[in-house]
């Protein structure tokens, strides 16, 4: 929540585009990795701008499935 509506000073969004391309460039990094980076893309992209809302940001990775096709731990 907040990410995407995330503003700079001339009040332009972050948004979903910019959320995904650095969610695909790091997918293959830990979720608390993955996490940072969406984070201080944001706070580099808003820099000084006054804060209208709050941010959460949850990151979950799934497992490939195995040879038998359970998920792996």
């Amino acid at each position: 929540d907040g990410v995407t509506d995330a503003q700079k000073v001339d009040e332009e969004f972050f948004g979903e585009q910019r959320l995904i391309e650095i969610a695909v460039a790091n997918r293959d990094k830990p979720a608390l990795e993955i996490r940072r980076a969406i984070f201080d893309a944001v706070q580099e992209f808003v820099g000084d701008a006054p804060r209208y809302d709050d941010i959460t940001l949850a990151v979950m990775k799934r497992g490939a499935p195995d040879a038998d096709g359970r998920e792996a731990a």
